[in-house]
């Protein structure tokens, strides 16, 4: 983890993240303020954040860094791809909530509920709101493409819980000839790993990110500074160039593994 940029104003994340997007889709619904980029990333921008790229390949792509309010930059040479990697873990950081002393099976579930439901918004949900972007994206089946053909109304509740109880569905019983539900299944069984390696430490993370969300509320600068030392000094502990060494090296032998 190298080059840290720490943002907290409102005005300078919204410029920062308006240097990300790629393709016209999301340039253009991040310009209008009743875009479907524009009000996630109107959200976003309302808490300190922090930018950085990755300085070991290996043992931190894989590290569920947005957990930590930290967003990795990366490159892809697919546009389309690119800014949907950034909307997701945009949406995880803003949707992600902390609270303290919390059992571990509570902290599980409500972990495993904020990856399906941002998977939901930038992996389905999306596509609805920026049509042309489809085509744009992944040359191969995706799971979305077994519902964009539906006349349901996008925007509802309605359909939103029809997907998450899909997505549930695949969890435990995939279509063994629909490859990207196999994918869900095999993602969801390794994030029951993540859970297991943060067994012991996962209470650190939320204390200190639930302390970091009060002061955010009375004293942004104060936060942001609060959180780049915080992030630096778990870098610091250890020879690692990493926050949490010991948890990222463990998921990453299994990360890599699944990726076979």
């Amino acid at each position: 983890m190298k080059n840290l940029t720490e943002l907290a104003g409102e005005k300078a994340i919204l410029d920062f993240v308006e240097t990300l997007w790629k393709t016209k889709e999301f340039q253009d619904s991040f310009k209008s303020k009743k875009g479907f980029i524009h009000q996630w990333i109107q959200e976003f921008s309302k808490t300190p954040r922090l930018f950085f790229t990755m300085d070991d390949l290996k043992n931190e792509q894989g590290h569920f860094t947005s957990w930590l309010n930290c967003v990795s930059l990366r490159h892809y040479h697919n546009d389309a791809v690119s800014d949907l990697y950034y909307l997701h873990e945009i949406i995880h950081a803003t949707t992600l909530t902390y609270k303290m002393d919390l059992p571990f099976s509570e902290w599980k579930t409500r972990m495993f509920e904020n990856e399906l439901m941002t998977s939901l918004q930038s992996e389905v949900l999306v596509y609805f709101h920026l049509p042309t972007l489809r085509r744009k994206s992944f040359n191969f089946e995706i799971w979305a493409d077994s519902y964009l053909n539906l006349s349901a109304d996008y925007r509802s509740q309605q359909f939103t819980d029809f997907l998450r109880n899909e997505r549930l569905r695949i969890y435990s019983n995939p279509h063994s000839q629909k490859a990207p539900e196999v994918e869900i299944a095999k993602y969801h069984k390794q994030n029951e790993e993540w859970a297991k390696i943060w067994k012991r430490s996962y209470n650190q993370v939320e204390t200190f990110m639930y302390q970091f969300y009060r002061l955010a509320q009375k004293n942004k600068g104060a936060a942001s500074r609060l959180h780049k030392y915080w992030i630096q000094e778990q870098i610091d502990l250890g020879n690692d160039k990493f926050p949490f060494p010991k948890e990222a090296r463990a998921f990453a032998l299994l990360y890599w593994q699944n990726k076979k």
